[in-house]
């Protein structure tokens, strides 16, 4: 993780670290800290500074993984020029800090220092709760979600969410229980898609608000960014949810997380290559297109040059070469996605 160093380096312009973030305790100084580090769960803390832009970044970390640690961990954070009592106290040098306290401490065992990426960042989490049995229980990519997490998760900006409304007695419930994180899973690098679930005998509210019977549990309910609700319907089975996520919130995905053939493509293109629509037509298309999959018209913008300045031989050695790249395992997660829909993209202009 990149440090600030001094104020030299972040000059102060906005304070987004420091408004409030539910589900993530404001401490207030040495006091604060000791009053919650002495409560039931292992405390996580971020020492931050609100003119330091990786103290930022860190913060929009901890706002994302929070519906999955929350369970597990407290949450908190800490204005440390402020109160300059915790960083003079715990010895901070630099910010963002992340520090780890084990239950009924006020003394950090650990310190986060990777990467400021969602998985990198639980896998240190998990890694510091303890048993293996707690790691393979505890590290999952299912989001629980009650009443006060609910809104927030299901109308973050751009990102389509399904959720899973459950009772424990359910013995449907307990049989999509068995498959059900594969497809949390297989979503786990795409931060478009949320795959989350909520016990209705905790949400009474969202109940009635989405007219959700706890005898006919598990219900499904797929949130658009748009503000639109959808009813899954159909006898759930892992192919039948995957197929109905990846066509309403516009993913191309496998249960094995990968993404498929189509992935990356934009029709309006092709059509425009081939020569089936004026030109005209071909524009507006390509304009709906790209305002709707901007990723995608992106890669484009990118590839497209390249391809009629160097022509079809290029094609075929760069396909080569990033196929080597997504095999040997050298890019994962987001990048893998990335370049397997560049490798989609260079075939489909092939043809």
């Amino acid at each position: 993780m990149m440090l600030c160093v001094s104020l030299a380096i972040c000059l102060a312009a906005t304070f987004e670290v420091d408004k409030a973030i539910p589900n993530i305790v404001e401490v207030e100084g040495m006091k604060g800290l000791q009053e919650i580090a002495g409560k039931g769960k292992p405390l996580v803390l971020m020492v931050y500074a609100p003119w330091c832009d990786h103290s930022k970044k860190a913060g929009k970390l901890l706002k994302k993984t929070a519906p999955k640690i929350e369970k597990f961990v407290t949450l908190g954070k800490v204005n440390g020029e402020f109160y300059g009592d915790v960083p003079m106290s715990l010895g901070t040098s630099a910010y963002p800090q992340i520090l780890y306290f084990e239950k009924g401490s006020a003394a950090p065992s650990g310190q986060y220092s990777g990467p400021l990426t969602e998985e990198d960042f639980e896998n240190f989490i998990f890694d510091k709760i303890g048993t293996e049995n707690s790691k393979k229980q505890e590290k999952i990519h299912i989001a629980i979600l009650t009443e006060q997490t609910f809104d927030r998760a299901v109308t973050f900006p751009g990102r389509t969410s399904f959720i899973q409304f459950l009772t424990r007695e359910s013995k449907k419930a307990r049989e999509v229980a068995s498959w059900y994180e594969s497809i949390a899973s297989a979503f786990k690098s795409d931060e478009k898609v949320l795959i989350g679930a909520a016990d209705m005998g905790s949400t009474p509210g969202l109940n009635e608000k989405y007219n959700l019977k706890a005898g006919e549990s598990p219900h499904f309910l797929l949130f658009k960014p748009d503000g639109s609700v959808l009813t899954f319907s159909d006898t759930p089975t892992p192919k039948s949810v995957m197929n109905f996520i990846n066509k309403h919130a516009a993913t191309s995905r496998g249960l094995d997380g990968s993404l498929n053939d189509n992935a990356g493509l934009l029709n309006s293109v092709h059509v425009l290559v081939a020569g089936k629509a004026s030109s005209v037509l071909a524009l507006e298309l390509g304009l709906t297109e790209a305002l709707k999959k901007p990723e995608e018209a992106k890669l484009y913008t990118k590839i497209l040059p390249k391809v009629i300045a160097k022509g079809e031989a290029w094609v075929d050695t760069e396909i080569k070469r990033l196929q080597k790249m997504i095999a040997n395992g050298d890019v994962t997660g987001p990048k893998k996605d990335t370049f397997t829909m560049r490798v989609n993209i260079l075939r489909s202009l092939k043809k």
